[in-house]
Parts: structure tokens; C-alpha cells; sequence
């Protein structure tokens, strides 16, 4: 029977493939590691609602088998690192748009890119991992399952380490390298925020400033398990997690109705807080980058008008208008911005916006 783990705590430091589908044979100079965290929403009995739920060990194990199938066809040799991006539906075009940045960053760098389309979520999933279907087709949320899944494929297929990047965002300075990003941490994420105590700061300052449109992920068996989680809190609603105690309201001084679990069907940064505000230890896995005085290595434009209202004082009669007429006003510098994210709007809007940001800013290919 393929092991489980309940938490990263229970992750051992030397497993086979079948048990950790992610998990590389590497040396590793940490084998006494164990994270032992409070449970602020009651992981424990999550996870063995999640894991009663999924189909027959049997069931998985065939998954799992015709999955590593799969990628021993002509499978290419994998990467040391990788760019990845995943779409379903309508989204697919304007992944497809974004693409020539991460293309061209990928092929500056001697990376891979990964490219991950299908016409249904369900196709998506099916298609890209169905190792994982148990899971992710309960969610609620909408973009956890394809992150989720997306990180998986890459990983297992792929590339040792990979920068996920959201579908409808794209690389503008490609200065900064994954490796840079990773060092000789389990994983990377962009905060937003000026600074923070420390790496990451503590768990509930990277919970309230977590920006999950792009990070890093290493290829083992704490990625797999860090993924499992998140997609066994992604069962639930925003107005649960809003009155759980994985709310971050509160927990940023200079904004304190400021809520990660309020985005209606995207909760993977409020989740993942709550994962590291739960296992504070996972910190000393993690590396963060955030934004100093004069750039930012994540930035993004808000395309919903209430939003833009909110974040700009003003509100442009179409996404075009405030591209063209708005936003380059008040645009941050492209020195330094790794990524820049379209967030919010219609896929047609969507598209749009990469399209005027790959002009605005650059192919993302420089170094």
C-alpha cells in the first residue's frame, strides 16, 4: 500500500517513487527535520475526511501507473529547472498569448517550458495528472486544482524545479534565474510587501502577504505532500475559510480588513497560509522575494473595475481605456519585475492585457 502523510512532519527522508510520485533520490544534509505544528483548522481531521473520500488504493495505484506510463514514452531528458504555466477552456488562448515571454526567458536561461492546456477542468486533470483526481476534482476553488496539478506534472515529467507561473502572466526581466529564487530551500514564494522580518517572517506575516501567481517548487516528497494539503483544504468555501481561523484579516497592521480568503473560488493563498501559519517550521524550508523601495519582482494590474476603484482611485469605462490611458502612469518599473500578472477580467480581457503588457514591458528573454 502506497504511504501516506498526514502532514510534512510525517515525510521521510528516504522513500521509493511509488510511495512519493515527486519525491528524487538526493543527498540531503537534514535528515533530522521534523515539523511539528498546531493545527489551527484541524488538519489531521481534514486529511482523513479527504483521504476516505478518494477512490480505492487500487484505483490510485493504476492512476499512478498509467500516469508514469505516460511520461516514459519519448520522454525528453528532464530539466534541472522549468517554466510552467497550465489553462482549460477559454483560458487557454490567453495562455497561449503569454507563452512567447516564458518561451523566450525559458530558452535564454537553458530551461524547459511547460505548457499544460485542456478543453475541461476535468480533461485537465485526467489528462495531466490523474494521480491526483481524488483530490482536486472535490474542490471548491477553482485555480487550486490546476496549480496543483500543473506543479505535479511538471515535476513528475519534466524538471527538478519549477517556476509556476499564472496562466495569464508573463516574464518581463529575466535577470533573476530560478535558481536564484530557490537557493537550497524546498520551495520559493513572492510577498507583497516592502520587507519583512527575516526570510519569510513569521507565519502570519507570509500568510497575509503570500502572493501565489508565481513561485518555485523542488521536485521531492515535501512538495508532494505540500500539494496534497492544500488541495485537501481547497474542499472548502471563501466564506468558511473567511470565519475559520485561516482568515488573515487583521494579521497586516497597515491593512487590517485585508482578507487572502475573501477572492470568491481562488483560495490557494489564503490555504497556503493557513498551512504555514499551522507548521510554522515550514518557513525554514522556504526562501521569499519581495518588494524593495524602488522595484518589485511580482507586480500585477487589477482589471475588475470595483477593484481598480480601490487600488487606484479611478475607474475607466473598459480594460482598454485604462491600459492605454491609466495604468502606464503608474506603472512600476520594469527593472527588477520578474512577473507581471493580469488579474481579474474576462479570458478576452485577459488576453488583452498580456498582449498590451508583453508590448509595455518586453519580451522577457534578457538577462
Amino acid at each position: 500500500m502506497a504511504a501516506r502523510y498526514d502532514s510534512l512532519a510525517d515525510s521521510p527522508d528516504s522513500d521509493d517513487d511509488e510511495a512519493t510520485p515527486l519525491r528524487r533520490q538526493r543527498q540531503k544534509n537534514d535528515s533530522g527535520w521534523w515539523v511539528r505544528g498546531a493545527l489551527l483548522l484541524g488538519l489531521a481531521v481534514l486529511a482523513s475526511l479527504v483521504l476516505a473520500s478518494q477512490p480505492a488504493d487500487e484505483t490510485r495505484r493504476q492512476r499512478r501507473d498509467e500516469a508514469k506510463r505516460r511520461s516514459s514514452l519519448s520522454a525528453p531528458k528532464k530539466h534541472a529547472y522549468c517554466v510552467a504555466h497550465g489553462a482549460y477552456g477559454n483560458y487557454t488562448r490567453v495562455a497561449r498569448v503569454a507563452s512567447r515571454s516564458k518561451r523566450a526567458y525559458a530558452r535564454s536561461r537553458g530551461y524547459g517550458f511547460v505548457e499544460l492546456l485542456a478543453e475541461s477542468r476535468d480533461d485537465f486533470l485526467e489528462t495531466h495528472c490523474p494521480e491526483l483526481r481524488g483530490e482536486a476534482e472535490r474542490a471548491f476553488s477553482k485555480t487550486t486544482p490546476v496549480k496543483a496539478c500543473g506543479v505535479w506534472a511538471a515535476l513528475r515529467d519534466s524538471c527538478e524545479a519549477v517556476l509556476w507561473t499564472d496562466a495569464d502572466s508573463i516574464i518581463v526581466d529575466g535577470r533573476l534565474g530560478v535558481d536564484e529564487l530557490l537557493g537550497d530551500r524546498e520551495a520559493a514564494f513572492f510577498l507583497e510587501t516592502t520587507g519583512v522580518s527575516g526570510d519569510c517572517g513569521t507565519a502570519d506575516e507570509f500568510a497575509a502577504h503570500v502572493d501565489a501567481g508565481a513561485f518555485v517548487l523542488k521536485s521531492g516528497s515535501w512538495a508532494e505532500v505540500l500539494l496534497r494539503q492544500q488541495l485537501a483544504l481547497s474542499i472548502f468555501d471563501n466564506e468558511f475559510l473567511e470565519r475559520s481561523p485561516c482568515s488573515t484579516r487583521g494579521l497586516d497592521p497597515l491593512n487590517p480588513n485585508w482578507d487572502q480568503c475573501h477572492y470568491a473560488g481562488k483560495t490557494e493563498q489564503c490555504t497556503l497560509g493557513c498551512l504555514y501559519r499551522t507548521q510554522p517550521q515550514l518557513l525554514d524550508r522556504t526562501r521569499c522575494v519581495y518588494a524593495s523601495l524602488s522595484s518589485s519582482p511580482l507586480g500585477g494590474v487589477l482589471l475588475e473595475p470595483d477593484y481598480q476603484v480601490a487600488a487606484y482611485g479611478v475607474n475607466a469605462s473598459s480594460v482598454a481605456e485604462f491600459l492605454g490611458d491609466v495604468f502606464p502612469a503608474i506603472a512600476p518599473r520594469a527593472d527588477g519585475l520578474l512577473v507581471f500578472n493580469c488579474m481579474g477580467g474576462t479570458a478576452a480581457e485577459k488576453v488583452l492585457c498580456v498582449e498590451w503588457a508583453t508590448a509595455f514591458y518586453g519580451g522577457g528573454g534578457d538577462k
